[in-house]
């Protein structure tokens, strides 16, 4: 975290709520990723990627502004891989899917969340 962003007031209660509704969002994403990669239908599947798509745009946008750019930065990185791949651009199935599973991962294993996990 920068430095300004921890001097904010007020921030420390702005990034327990952040990390609250991250809790929900990681659900919602794992949850997504599931029915993409498991659905035999196709319109099924992009539904799930778009769905994917939607929750890590909110975390791209929101993530730096509370003090966790690399969260956001990695966000950011696997909705463009889902949205090159969605617009055809790309084959990269396998490399979208095991960046998601790295971001997830990546999510579970932040420091900040340590005794901020909720029940969802």
């Amino acid at each position: 975290m920068t430095s300004a962003i921890v001097s904010m007031p007020g921030i420390e209660r702005i990034q327990n709520r952040f990390l609250q509704k991250l809790d929900q969002r990681e659900v919602r994403l794992s949850n997504a990723i599931h029915v993409s990669c498991e659905n035999d239908s196709e319109r099924e599947r992009k539904e799930a990627l778009r769905e994917c798509q939607q929750i890590l745009h909110k975390l791209a946008g929101s993530s730096g502004t509370v003090g966790f750019k690399d969260l956001g930065e990695g966000a950011r990185y696997c909705e463009e891989l889902i949205e090159a791949y969605l617009a055809g651009q790309t084959s990269g199935k396998d490399q979208m899917y095991e960046m998601l599973t790295c971001f997830l991962k990546g999510v579970e294993a932040m420091p900040e969340r340590k005794g901020h996990r909720t029940a969802v």
